[in-house]
């Protein structure tokens, strides 16, 4: 399916995507690769037992227009479930993964398989933010590409840390390209672009932020990751689902040798992750990660 009937679809409301990649793998299993959207349409009503209007459908096919104008004029890059950019680690995750995303910057930046997702607080402590910025330039000085999600604190810091270093940085979004979010980061998002890095975001360039889309995006964080680097979190902070989907995935865990945050105390106590402090340490952890090959600076 052309990523232009993914957005159309995606337009229509009560069309989610689970249900997109339900038929889509049904339609793969039978080997029915020439279906539009229309046919694909026609299945999702038999499935859901009903009918969607002509003017839901004429709705959705306005707003795709837009939006692929928009992104156009952007220079923006999406990239569907079957295009050749796709990041194949979402392969494996079956129905929970992305049908398409959109990028804004290097389109090829998920080329680099080593990447580590470093995440914390909004509100970290002054050691969680310069942790976050302090590992962020060490694991980018080792050729990994750092993923966080842009947010205020911890991810601030992380992404921060890597442009110092003039490396390149990914920013996962919980909102279309339209809507930075928090808007007082507008200006690093540019930054990360200019300095060859990528936004990235599975939400329509004119999607507000919703509540969910915080645990959406954050689940994006960890499949893309090698390692996901939790710098300081409460319990029951937005840190701790991102925590919670690692686990989940067998990602490792990394954080920092002397804890500042219940999370991280509790990730230690409980034996659930690599504890690093110095440069020997997170060398140790890319080793733990069976990597072929590392970029060590002289």
């Amino acid at each position: 399916m052309h990523y232009s009937e993914i957005i159309l679809l995606s337009q229509i409301e009560g069309i989610g995507r689970k249900t997109l990649w339900r038929v889509i793998m049904e339609a793969q299993e039978h080997h029915q690769d020439t279906l539009d959207w229309k046919d694909y349409l026609g299945i999702i009503e038999k499935y859901k037992k009903r009918v969607f209007s002509r003017n839901q459908i004429d709705q959705a096919k306005q707003k795709t227009e837009r939006v692929l104008e928009w992104t156009y004029r952007q220079g923006i890059h999406i990239c569907g479930y079957n295009h050749e950019n796709y990041a194949v680690e979402f392969n494996k995750f079956g129905t929970d993964r992305p049908l398409l995303y959109y990028i804004k910057g290097d389109k090829n930046i998920l080329q680099n398989k080593k990447r580590v997702a470093i995440v914390g607080t909004r509100n970290p402590t002054k050691m969680g933010y310069e942790n976050a910025k302090k590992y962020a330039q060490l694991l980018s000085e080792l050729g990994f590409t750092i993923v966080s999600g842009l947010a205020k604190g911890c991810d601030t810091a992380a992404h921060k840390g890597t442009i110092k270093q003039k490396k390149k940085t990914v920013a996962i979004l919980p909102s279309g390209f339209n809507h930075i979010y928090p808007r007082e980061n507008q200006n690093l998002s540019r930054e990360i672009v200019n300095l060859g890095g990528a936004l990235i975001s599975e939400y329509s360039p004119f999607d507000e932020v919703e509540t969910y889309h915080f645990i959406e995006r954050n689940r994006i964080q960890v499949m893309l990751s090698q390692s996901v680097f939790i710098i300081e979190s409460s319990m029951k902070g937005g840190t701790c689902h991102t925590y919670q989907y690692a686990k989940k995935l067998k990602v490792p865990l990394w954080v920092p040798k002397s804890p500042t945050s219940p999370l991280t105390k509790n990730i230690l106590s409980n034996h659930e992750g690599i504890a690093i402090e110095s440069l020997e340490d997170i060398i140790a952890g890319i080793q733990n990660l069976k990597l072929d090959s590392m970029m060590i600076p002289i």
